[in-house]
């Protein structure tokens, strides 16, 4: 419970409290990686989720990018 991280990978969509509890693990300059963030077919469901990473005083930058085709 007591541990911290550099970076996280997150492989869900639209938990919103999984994400908040990486958020508390992640060291000052870490980096939280979402798989599945940018699926056009799950924009509404991921709505509050994108507001929040997007939000700075959550995190202080948010890229978001297609890897797949």
């Amino acid at each position: 419970p007591d541990e911290i991280f550099d970076m996280i990978f997150i492989d869900t969509r639209k938990n919103i409290e999984i994400l908040k509890t990486a958020e508390k693990k992640l060291t000052k300059n870490g980096w939280l990686l979402q798989h599945n963030a940018s699926d056009i077919h799950m924009a509404r469901e991921m709505k509050q989720f994108l507001e929040f990473v997007r939000d700075e005083k959550h995190f202080s930058h948010s890229i978001l990018f297609d890897v797949d085709i």
